[in-house]
C-alpha cells in the first residue's frame, strides 16, 4: 500500500469520525429537546385533568371528567387518558371498555416511557388528584386555642393519567439522522477529492524523484528529474540531478565493477581455503618477523600444542616459546643461518602456557613477498616419535636378550641337570651326621636355585601367544587372587576387588594372563613389606573404533623412583636385594601383553603404584572366527604342551612339566 492510498484513507477516516461524533452528539441533543418538551406538554394536560377532576373533598361527577377526558383527547399526539379514584378503580376512559377496571393507585406524581407493538413510544403522566379533608374541629370558635391546628390537611381523591405519543419526535429524529448520515457521506467524498487532489500535487514530484532513483540504480546515468516547483522539492532534484552528472564522471562501468567483485569474491575463498588448509595441517604452522620474532600469524595446530589461543601467540616472540633461543642474541643468529641456508630443519624445544615442554622439529623456509620477509617454519611434535622409538629400542632389547637368554639356558641346563641329579644321589647315600652333609646340600640348594633362573630365563625367551581363546577375565582374576591370597594374608595386605559385570570374553592364553596377575600382585607384596592394600579392577573402555577391557593393578607401596621408572621392564633390572629376584617379572609382563596387542603402563609416585594393562574386546563375528581358526589349528598340528625341563635323580634322567614362577 503506497503513501497516497494510506494518507486518503487516513484523512477520509478521520473527518467522518469527527463528523458522526459531531452529528450523533448533535442528534442526542435535538432528541433531548423535543423530550423535555412533550414532558412538559403532558405535565400541563395531566395537571389540568387533575383539576378538573376533583372538587374540595370529594371527585367531580362522571361527566364532567369525560367532558375533561374528551378535550384532552382533542389534542395531537394523545393516545389516552383516565380518571381512578383512590381505590384504584377507573371511573372515566377515553375507552370505555377500560371503566371500572382496577389499577395500582399511586400517591406521587410519575413519569415514565414506555413502548407497545400498536403505538410505539410514548410518554405516560401520571399525577395524583388533591382534595382537602374537612374535620369536626374545622368549625371551632376562632379564637380558641383547638383552632390553632392546621385547619386544612390534603388528601388523595384519586389519580389522572395521560399517554402522549412520541412517533412524531422517533420520524424527525430518523430524518434528521437519514439527512445527517447523507451530509457525512457528502463530506466524506469532499474530503477524499481534496485529499486525492491535494496528493496529487504534491507526490507527482516525489514520485519523479523516486523514478529518478529508481533509474539510476539501474545503471541509466543519463537521466534527470524535471520538477518545475520552487520547493524543498526542486532543490532535492537539482542535488539528484548534480549527483548523476558526478557519477558519470567518478564512477566505472558496471561491467568492471562486477569482474572486479567477482575477482575480490574469488581471491576471499582462495584465502579461506587456504585458510582452512592450514588450520586442519597436523602440524604447527609460526608465520614470523626474522628481525623482531615476533609471531605475526598462526594456525590452530600450533594454538593446540602451546596452549595458546591465537590472539596471545601473536602478541608474543620466538624466545617467548623456545628456551633454545632465550635471547635476542641467539634468534639473531639463527635469524642470520636460516637466511644464509634459505632452508633449515632444526629440533628445538617447545615450553607449553603451563610450563611442560615437549620436543619439536622444525622446519623453517626464509620467505620474500615484494620489499617484506618473513620465516614460515612448520613445527611437529615429536612426542609420540620418540615413544615409538623407545618402544622400538625395547622390542630390539627384549629379543636380543631373549635370544641370549634362550642360548645361555640350553647350554648350561644339561650341565645343570647332572649336577642337580647327582647331588641329589649323594645327600641320598651319606649318612646322618657325615662331615660332606652340609657341603652337598649346599651344592643341591644353589643348583636349585640356578634352575629356577635357568627356567625363568627359558619362560622369558620362549613366550609366546599359542592358542587363544574366549575367556573370562573376570574368572581368571578370581582364580589368581585365590593363588596370592595366603601370602596376602601373611603380608597383613587387604585384596579389594572391583570387577564389572558388562566385561567382555577376552581372546588370550588363560595361563599367561594368569602368570601376569601373579607376577604383578608378587611385586605389590614385595613393596609392601609392612602391609597395605592392593586394589585389583577391571571394566569395559570406549575408544573408537576400539574397545579395551581395562585392568588395573594398584598398590599402596612406597612407589618407584622417577631414575628406576623407565627401566623397570628392561630384562634383569631389578631394584629388589641380591637373591630376592631375578629381574625378569615385568619384563615377562610386558612380553605377553604385548604379544596379546594390548598396552602395559605405569604410573608410580609416593604412597601408590598403578598398573594399567588393555586388552582388545572382541565380539561377535570377530570372535567366532577366531574360535574356529584354533579348533582347526589344533585338528591339524596336533597341539600338546611343551615341555622343557630335564632333572636327573638318582643317576637316572626324567622329565618335568614346565612350571612358571612370578619374580
Amino acid at each position: 500500500m503506497n503513501i497516497k492510498i494510506k494518507f486518503i484513507i487516513f484523512n477520509t477516516a478521520l473527518i467522518v469520525l469527527i463528523t458522526f461524533g459531531l452529528g450523533a452528539l448533535f442528534i442526542v441533543t435535538v432528541k433531548g429537546m423535543l423530550n423535555k418538551e412533550m414532558e412538559k406538554r403532558g405535565l400541563d394536560l395531566g395537571r389540568a385533568l387533575a383539576e378538573k377532576s376533583g372538587f374540595g373533598f370529594a371527585l367531580r361527577p362522571e361527566s364532567e371528567i369525560l367532558e375533561a377526558i374528551q378535550e384532552i383527547m382533542q389534542r395531537d399526539q394523545i393516545l389516552s387518558a383516565r380518571v381512578s379514584d383512590a381505590r384504584g378503580k377507573i371511573i372515566a376512559h377515553s375507552d370505555i371498555r377500560e371503566v371500572g377496571k382496577m389499577v395500582p393507585p399511586q400517591s406521587a406524581s410519575q413519569l415514565s416511557y414506555g413502548k407497545n407493538k400498536g403505538s410505539g413510544s410514548y410518554i405516560d403522566v401520571n399525577l395524583p388528584i388533591e382534595g382537602v379533608e374537612i374535620r369536626d374541629d374545622d368549625f371551632l370558635i376562632p379564637d380558641d386555642p383547638a383552632g390553632k391546628k392546621d385547619q386544612d390537611e390534603t388528601i388523595v381523591l384519586g389519580n389522572a393519567q395521560v399517554l402522549m405519543s412520541l412517533e412524531r419526535v422517533e420520524t424527525f429524529i430518523r430524518s434528521l439522522t437519514a439527512t445527517l448520515a447523507a451530509i457525512i457521506l457528502g463530506a466524506a467524498l469532499l474530503v477524499m477529492a481534496f485529499v486525492f487532489h491535494i496528493l496529487k500535487v504534491f507526490l507527482s514530484p516525489l514520485q519523479a524523484l523516486k523514478k529518478g532513483v529508481d533509474m539510476l540504480g539501474a545503471g541509466n546515468l543519463d537521466h534527470r528529474v524535471q520538477i518545475s516547483t520552487k520547493d524543498e522539492i526542486a532543490d532535492l532534484a537539482r542535488s539528484f540531478n548534480q549527483m548523476a552528472e558526478n557519477l558519470i564522471h567518478t564512477t566505472v562501468s558496471k561491467g568492471e565493477l562486477q569482474k572486479s567483485l567477482d575477482l575480490l569474491k574469488r581471491k576471499e575463498q582462495d584465502l579461506r581455503l587456504f585458510r582452512g588448509l592450514i588450520d586442519r595441517s597436523n602440524d604447527g604452522i609460526f608465520v614470523v618477523d626474522p628481525e623482531t620474532s615476533r609471531m605475526i600469524d598462526v594456525n590452530e595446530k600450533a594454538c593446540a600444542n602451546l596452549g595458546y589461543t591465537r590472539e596471545e601467540l601473536c602478541r608474543m616472540k620466538v624466545t617467548d616459546i623456545s628456551p633454545n633461543v632465550s635471547d635476542e642474541l641467539a634468534w639473531k643468529a639463527h635469524a642470520q643461518e636460516v637466511k644464509r641456508k634459505d632452508y633449515v630443519v632444526l629440533e628445538i624445544i617447545h615450553k607449553r602456557k603451563d610450563g611442560s615442554t615437549y620436543p619439536v622439529e622444525i622446519n623453517v623456509k626464509f620467505i620474500r613477498l615484494e620489499d617484506k620477509e618473513f620465516f614460515l617454519a612448520v613445527g611437529r611434535d615429536l612426542t609420540d616419535r620418540r615413544k615409538m622409538q623407545a618402544q622400538v629400542m625395547q622390542s630390539e632389547k627384549m629379543s636380543a636378550v631373549g635370544q641370549l637368554a634362550a642360548g645361555v639356558a640350553h647350554e648350561i641346563n644339561n650341565p645343570l641337570g647332572v649336577i642337580i641329579g647327582f647331588a641329589q644321589g649323594l645327600v641320598n647315600r651319606l649318612k646322618p651326621g657325615d662331615s660332606y652333609e652340609m657341603p652337598v646340600k649346599s651344592i643341591e640348594r644353589e643348583a636349585l636355585r640356578c634352575k629356577n633362573l635357568v627356567q625363568d630365563l627359558l619362560t622369558f625367551s620362549r613366550t609366546s601367544v599359542g592358542d587363544r581363546e574366549p575367556q573370562d577375565l573376570t574368572h581368571i582374576l578370581e582364580s589368581a587372587v585365590t593363588l596370592v591370597e595366603t601370602r596376602a594374608k601373611m603380608g597383613k595386605v587387604t585384596i579389594e576387588k572391583v570387577l564389572s559385570k558388562d566385561i567382555p570374553k577376552v581372546l588370550c592364553n588363560q595361563n599367561q594372563i594368569q602368570q601376569v596377575i601373579i607376577n604383578l600382585a608378587n611385586n605389590a607384596f614385595d613393596a609392601m613389606p609392612d602391609g597395605g592394600k592392593l586394589k585389583i579392577s577391571a571394566h569395559l573402555i570406549e575408544e573408537n573404533p576400539l574397545s579395551w577391557v581395562s585392568l588395573k593393578i594398584t598398590d599402596s607401596g612406597a612407589g618407584i623412583s622417577s631414575e628406576a621408572l623407565p627401566k623397570i621392564f628392561e630384562p634383569f633390572f631389578t631394584t629388589k636385594e641380591v637373591g630376592k629376584g631375578t629381574g625378569l617379572g615385568l619384563s615377562l609382563v610386558y612380553e605377553i601383553i604385548k604379544k596379546h596387542s594390548g598396552t602395559v603402563e605405569v604410573t608410580s609416585r609416593p604412597g601408590e603404584t598403578e598398573f594399567h594393562i588393555k586388552l582388545p574386546a572382541r565380539t561377535g563375528r570377530e570372535l567366532e572366527e577366531h574360535v574356529i581358526q584354533v579348533r582347526e589349528r589344533r585338528e591339524t598340528s596336533g597341539w600338546s604342551p611343551d615341555r622343557d625341563l630335564t632333572k636327573y635323580g638318582k643317576g637316572s634322567l626324567e622329565r618335568k612339566p614346565e612350571g612358571h614362577k612370578g619374580v
